[in-house]
């Protein structure tokens, strides 16, 4: 009859079986389709990965549950194999049954997508088993709210009663992104014992009527809010990307009645993980985030439940990882004896990049982090010794950062075009070693002893004494020199310097090991303060220097109520330096009061020396056994604070202040004699120890194994695994502990 109303009295409109699954299908089978697309349903678009609008989990969900018209249904198995994009352009969304052989009201089901074009193939997205069920089907779960325990649960430290999805978005914002429609998560409590969760799920009341007469069984946008719960396991881990799997015995029992729901998650142990730097983070693979409990918010009565959530977690960055992890390691800035590494030197010409990857193994078992300094000249890039380094440079084992030294700014430059996007540590910078003003090394790249070694080319020996004298300024203490000369040809270095190793077309030399301490220091800037605790190395620092520039202040003047007087303490506009020393106090064995006195006299020192300095200041704070091994926890605070300061203060008025923030560590008395020559060379080194009246300096070791590794001489089973599971490349063998036999098992 054409004017009979197919939608009303057939079913056979577009979405006359539901908003979602559409109409059925004629088929040998049971079929339903959709026309799906963000014109469709523009709420379902505001749930997006990656920016892209996918289908949520819930709408999975909701599909079989207006195929079986909201009646109890249990679901063994809802698979996940890819996302189901929600596309501009319209496609088909089917829904297909399959009656399983010998088990009534049972089927299997795909869920699909499918192109309105005539040849266009089907991407099968989810997957699964369903049956029907009474009402009374068993379920592991209280069926009523009531009869579970929620007094142990409390508000959730990490995230508060409504900053969930401001968190979400500052954390994982690339990532998961929410529109309005999905944004239903209300107030979270946590059982801090088990990890468990227990929260309150609540969507618009007219957006929830209207899906109700539209004919949603559980709306999908009110029921996602449940399964988001899944996220809060990434907010602390948020180099994880995590994707639904499968619902695992997810049971419906009956439509909820309302826009509220209560919802019980039982979270799973095999989720979380702890790596071996003991930092929090998420196992990768599959994963089993819990079980999951929905209860109805007016009624109480139980909705639905899932036993198992499984997901998928994977690092997009994993293979970033070895560039990304790092230790601060105390290296000493000297070399002591070059011949206790370079054994490792095959005899014959020595090549460069053997020498450094020499010295870089030359510590006790650790990674030495080396600075190389190549004098080029005015050489063409192909000429420089760098070419004969980059392999090793950009390996994997490689802790070295190479300066390459053009003599004019268009040498630097043409040096720089040739070879900064090779995948290795490299800076370049600016000096003519032959010219005859001294450079000026208070800025810029090169800085004073700064590295182990220096390549010299072919003119070496026409070198004089005063470049010599420059090369061991550059150089550490002990530091090498490899310069490269014709064959048989001698080089004569200045005094000091001894001769390590003669080749045929190179010589390596070894610059004095001594700083140039003197029995007397050389003269340090002034006017200068120095301030020291009772019990610290303040009095023999100043009886060190002996100087009318230097004035000792009062520790007493650090009190709260002294500090504004900075105006009438010595040379308060032109101090050039202020010497802070710390010693021990049994009364503050963690710092406390140490620190707030430093941190209140920085305060009172910033304002007063932008109104009034006229030159620059450096602050040096001098502590012993705060390095290495940390023997005094009190010096440790110490080093904490000023660190922050110094970086709170070069960001917001370090320009303006004209203050300079360093840390300097000793050990005993006789290191004051290296630390008045550290006030008259400035290695430009913020933090600094000194040990036998040597210098070391914290430098960045890159940690390059993913794992910690197991002595040669330890016997542990291992097992092939995957190195990034979701990828087949990386299989390697790791340690594990295999479980305890049962009483059927053999070994």
């Amino acid at each position: 009859d054409e004017m009979s109303d197919d939608e009303l009295f057939l079913s056979q409109g577009e979405y006359a079986h539901g908003p979602l699954i559409g109409h059925q299908v004629p088929c040998e089978h049971l079929l339903f389709e959709a026309r799906l697309s963000e014109r469709d349903f523009p709420w379902l678009a505001e749930h997006r990965v990656h920016h892209a609008s996918i289908m949520p989990a819930a709408g999975y969900i909701e599909l079989l549950l207006q195929a079986f018209e909201g009646v109890p249904l249990h679901v063994e198995t809802l698979e996940i194999l890819q996302p189901c994009p929600i596309p501009r352009t319209p496609v088909r969304l089917q829904t297909a049954f399959f009656p399983v052989a010998n088990a009534p009201d049972e089927f299997t089901f795909t869920i699909s997508s499918r192109s309105y074009e005539t040849e266009a193939q089907s991407e099968l997205h989810a997957r699964g088993r369903a049956r029907r069920v009474s009402e009374d089907h068993p379920v592991d779960a209280p069926l009523r709210l009531a009869d579970l325990d929620t007094t142990p649960f409390e508000p959730y430290y990490f995230v508060g009663e409504s900053d969930f999805y401001e968190r979400l978005e500052a954390s994982l914002g690339e990532t998961f992104q929410y529109g309005p429609y999905f944004q239903n998560m209300q107030q979270v409590l946590s059982d801090t014992s088990t990890g468990d969760y227990l929260f309150e799920v609540e969507m618009d009341e007219l957006l929830w009527a209207t899906g109700r007469e539209e004919g949603y069984v559980a709306n999908p946008a009110l029921l996602d809010g449940g399964l988001q719960i899944f996220l809060y396991h990434l907010l602390r881990a948020t180099d994880i990307f995590s994707f639904p799997m499968r619902a695992q015995g997810l049971t419906f029992l009956r439509p909820p009645t309302g826009p509220r729901l209560t919802c019980h998650v039982k979270k799973d142990p095999d989720w979380v993980d702890v790596n071996e730097l003991g930092q929090f983070t998420e196992r990768r693979g599959e994963r089993s985030g819990g079980s999951i409990r929905i209860y109805d918010g007016d009624t109480g009565d139980l909705i639905l439940c899932i036993d198992a959530y499984v997901s998928f977690n994977s690092n997009p960055r994993w293979n970033d990882l070895p560039r990304s992890k790092h230790v601060v390691a105390w290296q000493p800035k000297f070399v002591a004896d070059a011949q206790s590494f370079l054994h490792q030197v095959p005899d014959g010409e020595i090549e460069p990049a053997a020498m450094i990857a020499a010295l870089e193994r030359s510590g006790d078992g650790h990674r030495y982090a080396c600075h190389v300094v190549e004098f080029a000249g005015g050489l063409l890039p192909e000429e420089t010794i760098l070419n004969q380094c980059l392999d090793y440079l950009g390996s994997a084992d490689a802790q070295t950062e190479y300066w390459l030294v053009g003599d004019t700014q268009e040498q630097t430059r043409a040096f720089y075009d040739a070879f900064h996007s090779h995948d290795a540590a490299l800076r370049f910078a600016c000096l003519d070693l032959a010219a005859e003003q001294a450079p000026e090394l208070d800025t810029g790249l090169l800085r004073p002893h700064a590295a182990e070694i220096l390549l010299l080319h072919g003119d070496s020996e026409d070198l004089g004494r005063d470049q010599w004298r420059l090369l061991s300024h550059f150089l550490v203490p002990g530091g090498l020199a490899l310069a490269t000369h014709a064959e048989c040809e001698a080089i004569e270095p200045a005094a000091g310097w001894t001769m390590v190793r003669a080749c045929k077309g190179a010589t390596l030399l070894q610059a004095p090991r001594s700083t140039g301490n003197t029995p007397e220091p050389q003269q340090l800037p002034g006017p200068r303060w120095v301030i020291g605790e009772p019990d610290s190395l303040c009095d023999q620092w100043l009886a060190l220097l002996d100087s009318p520039e230097v004035s000792a202040i009062p520790y007493a003047n650090l009190e709260d109520d002294r500090i504004g007087t900075l105006a009438d303490w010595p040379a308060a506009a032109d101090v050039q330096a202020i010497d802070i020393f710390c010693g021990a106090d049994p009364r503050d064995p963690t710092g406390e009061n140490l620190t707030a006195r430093l941190v209140a006299f920085i305060k009172a020192l910033i304002p007063f020396r932008v109104e009034q300095a006229r030159c620059s200041c450096r602050l040096t704070v001098v502590t012993r056994r705060a390095a290495f091994e940390v023997d005094d926890p009190r010096a440790g605070a110490v080093w904490g604070a000023v660190r922050g300061i110094g970086q709170e203060i070069a960001a917001d008025v370090g320009t303006e202040a004209q203050i300079d923030f360093r840390l300097v560590d000793l050990d005993a008395p006789e290191d004051l004699q290296t630390l008045a020559w550290l006030g008259a060379c400035d290695l430009r080194e913020r933090e600094l120890a000194v040990r036998s009246k040597q210098v070391w300096t914290p430098r960045l070791i890159s940690i390059r194994e993913r794992s910690s590794l197991v002595p040669a001489d330890k016997e542990t089973p291992y097992r092939l695994v995957l190195d990034n599971p979701g990828q087949i490349g990386g299989l390697q063998m790791k340690t594990y502990q295999p479980s305890s036999l049962g009483p059927h098992d053999v070994e």
